[in-house]
């Protein structure tokens, strides 16, 4: 390349980088909001391993391990999870928390092949907490095709008592 067109060939590939790695936002919550997540994590080349009791038992050990977190809800689907979670203090960073659950659930959990890179995190902000995400947890294996009705799927988990009166709220803490 002539050295005149360096800088911009530099730039281009700057740019590739970042659009492939982009860079996390930080949380702008005021501090009396808390923080909280809708976190998904993908097993890797979405093989459909993970609804099944041994990984159901080994993923709650692996979330009750996690104790810089708050989790509410879960769901395990074929071949990705959902979790509700939040950090009990701002320091604690997702990528931190999806490193932990993905390297403390191999160890666990040795007949799961491994997660795909990275974790997709949605930041709840107030009007998204309760019956909302709640709805899209509990229906996410409806949408799929694996039951009917969100009661009859075997794999959730959390601390909030699912009431499988459907005219029923179901949501725990985090309904604010």
């Amino acid at each position: 390349f002539p050295s005149h067109d360096k800088p911009h060939l530099f730039s281009k590939i700057r740019s590739l980088i970042l659009m492939a790695k982009p860079r996390r936002i930080g949380c702008w919550l005021p501090p009396e909001v808390p923080e909280a997540y809708l976190l998904t994590l993908c097993q890797k080349d979405r093989k459909p391993l993970l609804a099944d009791p041994k990984f159901a038992a080994c993923l709650e050990k692996v979330l009750k391990s996690a104790d810089r977190w708050d989790h509410e809800a879960w769901v395990i689907m074929p071949d990705h999870i959902h979790v509700l979670a939040g950090p009990k203090r701002r320091a604690y960073r997702v990528s931190d928390w999806s490193h932990f659950v993905k390297v403390s659930s191999r160890r666990l959990c040795p007949f799961i092949e491994g997660w795909q890179p990275g974790v997709y995190d949605y930041l709840l902000r107030s009007s998204d907490l309760g019956q909302g995400r709640w709805d899209y947890l509990k229906n996410n294996p409806v949408r799929a095709g694996l039951v009917r009705n969100w009661w009859e799927w075997p794999y959730f988990g959390g601390s909030w008592q699912p009431n499988i009166d459907p005219g029923v709220s179901e949501w725990g803490n985090l309904a604010g």
